[in-house]
């Protein structure tokens, strides 16, 4: 007796030792997404605090990105040419990979154009925040991801946030305007941006199983050209090139490479991250990373220590970001 009932119980030993593995497959590769995740944000954000720092350097920013980046493109698209990463793709993947390097491109274009506009760094990456709230109303859209009572306290906490950081009173006229006014295209260029990084983290999750070398070539070549494009159409000055002139080439070619180095951190592990871990899980980890390091460069670089109330709306924001957290 004792026998057969060994034998019946080693099938269900089998069973349940194949779905602990499972679960541990399943929580290394979200806990590895969420730390390249985590990465991303930090890059992201430096892919635009370094057109703040090339300015100060008097250096062509929008040129020499563009140049770094679309070299960078280039070097993938031989990389993912040599792994047959193209040919490996359906015509449901191209698409979904067209439309990751389409929001991608956007998001950071808008992100740009917002601190050019006038909108200090931390201020503008707290309301990109609310591509936390876009992608969990795309992942319940598009991939079925569950939508709980706590998303809307997230959506709540982020309304209010980016109410106080952007401070509606003035452009009501309950409230006296600051020196210089407020930069309401700045910040509306913000809120677009944050729109499409929710877009980007559902399409990267779309295009799941394809290889993260083409995702990432695919926005590469979107955004170098979209650098280079900007100041050629007037829609951005940028510093002449004859300033190169002035610098030794070694330094030409080292800001190139750190460039190239800053895409490459931000880019891929966006592309490789999201495509681990849930939508809400990434942007909210994208999302947290990159507003405190947006702050801190806001405070380092221009002295601009943010205000109580805007400290206020962004805390709200994060708070909203923990719901999404919890939530999942």
């Amino acid at each position: 007796v004792g026998s057969s009932q060994s034998r019946l119980e080693t099938p269900y030993r089998s069973q349940a030792a194949s779905h602990c593995i499972k679960f541990a497959s399943m929580v290394a590769r979200e806990g590895a997404g969420m730390v390249l995740m985590a990465v991303a944000g930090f890059g992201v954000a430096m892919m635009v605090i370094m057109e703040d720092v090339l300015k100060r350097l008097q250096l062509p920013f929008f040129t020499l990105m563009g140049i770094a980046i679309l070299t960078m493109a280039a070097l993938l698209a031989a990389i993912a040419h040599y792994q047959k990463g193209w040919s490996q793709l359906s015509s449901n993947k191209m698409k979904w990979i067209c439309v990751r390097g389409f929001f991608g491109c956007f998001t950071y274009a808008c992100l740009l154009l917002a601190v050019v506009a006038g909108a200090p760094l931390g201020e503008a990456s707290a309301l990109q925040s609310i591509n936390v709230i876009v992608a969990a109303l795309l992942g319940r859209a598009f991939l079925g991801e569950p939508l709980r009572w706590l998303h809307m306290i997230a959506l709540c906490f982020s309304v209010s946030g980016a109410a106080m950081i952007t401070k509606p009173q003035v452009l009501l006229g309950l409230a006296p305007a600051p020196v210089g006014g407020k930069p309401w295209l700045g910040y509306g260029l913000a809120l677009v941006s944050g729109t499409a990084a929710g877009s980007t983290f559902i399409a990267a999750r779309k295009s799941q199983g394809s290889n993260p070398v083409v995702l990432t070539t695919c926005v590469a070549l979107l955004d170098g050209l979209m650098l280079l494009l900007m100041p050629a159409t007037g829609v951005v000055q940028d510093t002449p090139l004859r300033s190169l002139l002035g610098i030794p080439w070694w330094m030409t070619a080292a800001t190139m490479a750190g460039l190239m180095v800053t895409f490459a951190i931000g880019s891929f592990t966006l592309s490789a991250g999201a495509q681990l871990c849930p939508a809400a899980a990434a942007s909210t980890i994208f999302t947290s990373v990159g507003m405190t390091v947006s702050f801190t460069a806001q405070t380092v670089l221009h002295g601009e220590a943010p205000e109580a109330l805007t400290v206020a709306g962004a805390g709200l924001l994060l708070l909203g970001v923990m719901c999404m957290a919890v939530a999942r």
